[in-house]
């Protein structure tokens, strides 16, 4: 053995017999013991990065999508006099590309058939609170459909959620017959 290789050889660092049997000995595949467990810790470390990667990024998704329902959902109620000084629709429209709708125009000049498309509606209030600031809400149709421009009444909000709106005068009679009815 040379004296370059008894350096590199395991029993010449005070290393077990057992390890300088395989001292600079190729294994099948044509690396060094050492090389292949080199390899292998890298093998293991990039795989850790890759779950850590996936996780982080699976956080960040959950974040995004649930944070603001989050932040609505345990953010404290509030209620303050308000006008509605807007509404909109905005529609959507998905071009579905089925056999059984029949053919689409995915891909062409052509406008596609109505069967290959999905629309959805989201309606929006916008109202301006007392204190000047204006807020735009996403509401249910009914909703949408009950309320007209330059109402007056309270808002009941919480986060960016609309929880109900009611017009001045609206419901102080029901409240008071609820009232004698359940308390007697």
């Amino acid at each position: 053995m040379s004296h370059a290789a008894a350096e590199d050889c395991p029993s010449q660092r005070g290393l077990s017999a057992t390890s300088s049997r395989n001292c600079g000995k190729l294994s099948r595949t044509g690396l060094t013991r050492d090389t292949q467990d080199v390899m292998y810790l890298l093998f293991v470390i990039l795989i850790m990065v890759g779950l850590i990667a996936m996780w982080a990024g699976v956080a960040y998704i959950a974040y995004k999508g649930w944070g603001p329902w989050l932040r609505s959902r345990f953010a404290e109620p509030k209620t303050a006099p308000a006008t509605i000084t807007g509404k909109r629709e905005q529609k959507e429209y998905v071009v579905v590309d089925d056999y059984r709708l029949g053919p689409s125009a995915a891909g062409t000049d052509e406008e596609p058939s109505e069967a290959a498309k999905l629309e959805t509606v989201h309606w929006f209030v916008t109202l301006e609170i007392s204190d000047g600031t204006s807020k735009e809400f996403p509401v249910r149709q009914s909703v949408y459909e009950s309320l007209s421009l330059g109402d007056h009444g309270e808002l009941f909000w919480q986060g960016e959620r609309f929880l109900r709106f009611v017009r001045k005068g609206e419901g102080s009679d029901a409240d008071e017959v609820y009232r004698s009815v359940v308390k007697g």
